[in-house]
């Protein structure tokens, strides 16, 4: 045995010492921690885009602008607790526990918790409460930009004018030839909706409004991509027009929504948990999903190890080395050392990875963090990392004699698994 651990020491620190290997091993989380952050920072950099909205029937403009103004004051809660959450003292820094959070989904605890944010005052008033547990050097609070923000008609068309007429001295300001004036400064014109005079009639007559080209409501950008604003322009002109048609019927509108924001929480238990504990939390789906990212983890670090182990023997039996390793230790010695060797490379790997993600939550202050080290508290205390060990050597095992016996025998079998 002797013999067996100095070949697997050698085949670890060959493997180990060189840079290509650790550059090779960080390369994932750092892929990872780019791919957040870019996807972050682009989400944050974001500019405003400005669209305009010419609503001769009177009936949509507010409706839309108020579903805006929610969806702005949605965004600026967000901030503001990911805010207080980074910039508050130690001791007083609220906790997140994902063991006490039901997994039934909290959609109206949301709904109700920007009904009572609006409703107390909004930004102001949350920064008032949450001052007394804030850092004394707490950067000042930095408001979302609004990602839509609707500006007037330019000077030179008339809003009562046709929508064809409206259009056609707007298509300029669409193609980017021309920009809006805001605030003294001109910006492009993102997008445009123009609303015929029939569109609220054709609409409390039932069936759906006309669209297209000569329809009653028209929505014209040269952004495709962009689906956020004409969806929630539509989400918006629906609520309007049925909020009216109830009014129209006779039914009070408070009362519909009141009834349509009820909302029925149907419970998850799992009976194998202790007496008491049977509600199925949010810390129960990440251990339940939990084995999809192992599976992953296994995937890339099995075949990794298995290039490497193919490669090394490949390479010893080209220049000799394998005669040499011969003429000291047995075949099977040497055949068991690089398997151990290379199984604690496999190791090493995956040790890595996950330190990677311990360092980077140490770094991190904010509920994500929080999120993220509870998610891995919870698969931790499931059992599951002996078990994915486990797995990762019997699959080692597996693929190491698919790799490892073909190289010690016909050339051709070694091009075919290099092939492949």
């Amino acid at each position: 045995m002797r013999y067996t651990f100095l070949v697997a020491l050698r085949e670890y620190v060959e493997n180990a010492k060189t840079k290509g290997f650790w550059i090779g091993i960080f390369m994932l989380p750092l892929m990872i921690a780019v791919g957040i952050g870019v996807t972050t920072l682009l989400a944050q950099s974001e500019p405003s885009r400005h669209f305009v909205v010419v609503d001769q029937s009177g009936a949509f403009a507010d409706a839309i602008e108020q579903s805006l103004d929610l969806a702005h004051q949605r965004n600026v809660l967000q901030a503001l607790r990911q805010y207080v959450q980074e910039n508050s003292r130690a001791a007083r820094r609220p906790d997140v526990d994902l063991a006490a959070i039901p997994a039934d989904g909290n959609q109206g605890d949301q709904a109700a918790a920007l009904a009572a944010f609006t409703a107390a005052g909004g930004k102001d008033a949350f920064l008032s409460r949450a001052r007394s547990m804030l850092d004394e050097n707490a950067p000042a609070f930095e408001e979302p930009s609004r990602p839509f923000v609707p500006v007037d008609l330019p000077d030179e068309i008339d809003n009562d004018a046709s929508m064809e007429e409206i259009l056609a001295k707007l298509r300029p300001y669409l193609l980017g030839e021309r920009r809006v004036a805001v605030d003294g400064r001109e910006v492009p014109l993102f997008a445009a909706l123009l609303v015929s005079p029939d569109a609220l009639d054709e609409a409390m007559r039932g069936g759906t409004v006309r669209s297209g080209g000569n329809g009653a409501i028209q929505y014209w950008s040269t952004n495709l991509a962009v689906d956020n604003l004409p969806n929630r322009i539509r989400d918006a002109l629906n609520d309007e027009i049925r909020r009216r048609l109830y009014i129209d019927r006779g039914v009070d509108a408070s009362t519909v929504r009141d009834i349509e924001e009820t909302r029925v929480r149907l419970g998850a238990f799992d009976p194998g948990k202790a007496e008491g504990e049977e509600t199925v939390s949010v810390a129960d789906r990440i251990v339940q999903n939990a084995p999809v990212a192992f599976v992953y983890m296994l995937w890339i670090s099995i075949f990794s190890v298995m290039q490497m182990l193919l490669y090394n023997t490949i390479e010893e039996k080209s220049n000799r080395i394998a005669e040499v390793l011969l003429s000291s230790v047995t075949p099977g010695e040497i055949m068991m050392g690089k398997l151990i060797g290379i199984a604690a490379i496999g190791f090493t790997m995956v040790a890595a990875w996950l330190a990677a993600a311990l360092g980077g939550l140490q770094a991190y202050r904010g509920e994500g963090a929080q999120v993220v080290a509870q998610a891995l508290d919870a698969v931790w205390a499931s059992g599951l990392v002996p078990v994915f060990l486990l797995c990762f050597l019997f699959g080692y095992l597996i693929y190491a004699g698919v790799h490892y016996c073909p190289v010690n025998g016909d050339g051709g079998d070694c091009n075919a698994l290099m092939m492949w």
